[in-house]
């Protein structure tokens, strides 16, 4: 699964619920999905390890700025959006150019929406607070359930010299991973892996936060109570046809 994958299947699902008359209901916290596919992604073209190669090799032989002298050669615009310290994009949207022939910043505005209905998008924000409870109370069930287990059986399934898979490096697996290759014999021995997941999960919230700010029309409730009245309000009151759904005596939908 990707962000495109998922927008095509998403659109087709959202089709067909609006054609048996009902209301499709999208929930997660992905922003990158969201916006596949309310907004839609763009041909970045098939990843060509060659050219990868070759850019990587100028980074580590020259320095990012001189690759990113290279982007702002071929794309000034996205050069102009991007820090020459930021590797990642500078790399992908040059490994962009040479694949297309054409700049990143141009490829972006080629995409089209999977949806392009109406929309209602509500957003949950508890408070940092309670959000960093949360989250602590969910890691430490994790990890009870056996997630350092879990994660030492993967490692140990990557052979000798083959590339470690993504997965890996989720939050979570990444912590493990890092105290398990440092020798650790008891990685949760300290009480320090749990903060270790907590603060980049919370550090991860943070950017999806200021993701969707920035992407999307949001409306944020701090009580799930106030968010679905205000969705029961949107399907009431709206022009589009939301036959098939009910609010119930508690606010809920059904």
């Amino acid at each position: 699964m990707n962000a495109g994958v998922f927008a095509e299947a998403a659109g087709e699902a959202i089709a067909e619920t609006i054609r048996r008359g009902r209301l499709p209901i999208v929930t997660g916290g992905t922003g990158l999905y969201l916006t596949a596919l309310l907004k839609g992604l763009f041909d970045q073209g098939g990843a060509d390890p060659a050219i990868r190669a070759r850019l990587d090799a100028i980074a580590d032989r020259r320095g990012g700025p001189r690759l990113h002298r290279l982007l702002a050669s071929k794309d000034p615009d996205y050069a102009a959006r991007t820090k020459p310290t930021d590797r990642i994009r500078v790399v992908r949207a040059l490994e962009v150019f040479f694949a297309l022939g054409r700049p990143f910043s141009v490829a972006q505005k080629e995409r089209k929406p999977a949806f392009s209905g109406e929309s209602l998008i509500i957003g949950l924000d508890p408070g940092r607070e309670e959000l960093r409870r949360r989250v602590t109370a969910r890691v430490t069930r994790m990890l009870d359930e056996g997630l350092v287990a879990e994660a030492a059986r993967a490692l140990g399934s990557v052979g000798a010299g083959a590339p470690r898979p993504r997965a890996l490096g989720a939050i979570g697996y990444r912590e493990v991973v890092e105290r398990l290759e440092a020798g650790g014999a008891d990685p949760c021995g300290d009480g320090e892996l749990l903060r270790a997941i907590v603060n980049s999960t919370m550090q991860y919230a943070k950017r999806q936060m200021t993701y969707f700010r920035r992407q999307f029309e949001v409306e944020w409730f701090s009580r799930p109570e106030d968010a679905l009245a205000r969705v029961g309000q949107w399907i009431k009151g709206g022009d589009m046809d939301r036959s098939g759904v009910q609010i119930t005596t508690d606010g809920s939908l059904a």
